[in-house]
């Protein structure tokens, strides 16, 4: 018996770079072997000042635990409810420029890393909060807040990125325009896993501050983080273009076929999507919907069509609703 699959695809290109622009900060974690006093603080009004702006509870704020090798520079030190830790820029940076950064949650029992782009009154910001562990439930997720979302500073803002892990490098890229709009990219080595742009920062100056906090977990506990490098640059650069996994339907890795059906895996991005069955390529109305999916991230989905032992052949087709 044989079949034909028909798929379409969703595709794009990845990453970036920011060549030829003045840099305004940057430090190499792996090449340190202590915080580089020249270009950071870890005690600070501006760190102390952000303990009473995480909603009703005030944090405390811990002192981090950093220590340096070739990966990296390793942030812990909020291991307990209501605490907050990390380290603030001594310089202070006026839009147009673009913040790099790379890092990666090694334990999250609440947020294991952030970055804050804020200005000395807290009343202007760009956040971004990594809560990578799922069984964190609701505060699972890489997060986005920002001046214009409309809540305070404290709150964890939007999904960002709805399926992040620990032990994954993820690198940011936020620019910040003359005008004060933003854009902020996320990717790590499979490309650009999501975008934002057009967002209502301000125009500061701020201060560029990397952190990790914790509010009342799941499980109460250690977090820890390693950051790899950081780098401000003059002028802001666009982001890149958004990765998406092709849309892909085919047979699946077990015994495709078998007395009950046909076994078939559809793979791609978040979406909703039907699964179309037709006898009769020529006639462009005799598709029949045999399956109906929808996504929130990227998937891989595995069904049996059951009516397949009933024709000679058979063709499909995935469609993007």
């Amino acid at each position: 018996m044989k079949f034909k699959l028909i798929a379409f695809a969703l595709a794009s290109t990845l990453l970036w770079a920011t060549p030829g622009r003045a840099q305004l900060l940057y430090d190499d974690f792996t090449a340190d072997t202590a915080l580089d006093a020249a270009l950071w603080t870890s005690q600070s009004s501006m760190l102390s000042a952000l303990t009473t702006n995480f909603g009703s509870t005030a944090l405390t704020l811990v002192t981090p635990v950093l220590n340096f090798d070739a990966s990296g520079m390793e942030m812990t030190g909020v291991t307990n409810i209501y605490q907050i830790t990390g380290i603030q820029s001594l310089s202070v940076f006026s839009p147009p420029f673009t913040v790099n950064t790379s890092v990666n949650g090694l334990v999250a029992c609440g947020f294991p890393f952030q970055i804050n782009i804020t200005d000395a009154s807290l009343s202007q910001w760009l956040n971004i909060a990594g809560n990578v562990s799922a069984v964190n439930t609701g505060y699972y997720g890489v997060w986005l807040n920002y001046t214009g979302y409309g809540k305070n500073f404290g709150n964890r803002g939007e999904s960002l990125l709805v399926n992040p892990s620990t032990n994954v490098w993820y690198a940011f890229q936020i620019a910040i325009a003359a005008n004060g709009t933003a854009s902020v990219a996320v990717t790590n080595d499979t490309g650009v896993l999501a975008v934002q742009t057009n967002l209502l920062v301000g125009t500061g100056p701020f201060y560029l501050i990397l952190s990790q906090r914790e509010g009342y977990p799941a499980v109460v506990g250690p977090n820890v983080a390693l950051w790899q490098s950081v780098s401000v640059t003059a002028g802001a650069a666009p982001p890149p273009s958004l990765t998406l996994p092709p849309l892909v339907l085919s047979l699946a890795p077990v015994p495709a076929w078998t007395t009950q059906g046909l076994n078939l895996e559809l793979q791609g991005p978040a979406g909703n999507y039907q699964v179309e069955a037709s006898t009769n390529l020529s006639s462009s109305t005799n598709w029949q919907v045999i399956q109906n999916y929808s996504a929130s991230s990227n998937f891989s989905y595995y069904f049996l069509d059951s009516a397949a032992t009933n024709y000679i052949r058979r063709f499909y087709r995935a469609v993007s609703q």
